[in-house]
């Protein structure tokens, strides 16, 4: 009504709490939430109800924010990033965890990468993309199969 000066809230669904990051659609009932410094949160209702993916908490145990990626199906979902405060306990921070099953397990990816900084990721057919912050490109073929 006042051409978008002024901001009201649009959900108050049960769980949905923490500061948002992003949204990833799968279809009209499952969605993804990424949170700031969270674990996400899935709702599989369309939205009315929100919990959290606890299979992937420890990733956010010391306040990581990750991004999210789907593959072109929506039948995958990645978890990439850096928890930017892993090098300061002798940690490595570097992360890419998938899933298959609309998050309720998750599979280590992230193997031999060497970079403490990762960028954004990009899926194109089966293969995803990880962009390094000056190391390159990385890929994981197949990765949806």
């Amino acid at each position: 009504s006042d051409q978008g000066r002024s901001w009201s809230p649009c959900s108050q669904a049960a769980g949905l709490t923490g500061r948002l990051h992003q949204l990833l659609v799968v279809n009209t009932r499952v969605m993804f939430l990424t949170r700031v410094g969270a674990v996400p949160l899935r709702t599989t209702d369309g939205g009315q109800s929100w919990h959290e993916l606890g299979g992937c908490a420890h990733l956010f145990k010391h306040g990581a924010t990750l991004d999210g990626s789907l593959s072109w199906s929506g039948r995958t979902l990645v978890l990439h990033g850096a928890d930017l405060g892993a090098i300061g306990r002798g940690e490595y921070g570097t992360a890419v965890w998938r899933s298959t099953n609309d998050g309720d397990d998750w599979t280590d990816e992230t193997g031999d990468l060497v970079t403490i900084s990762p960028g954004p990721g990009v899926w194109y057919e089966d293969d995803f993309y990880l962009v390094t912050r000056g190391e390159g490109v990385t890929v994981k073929r197949q990765f949806e199969r």
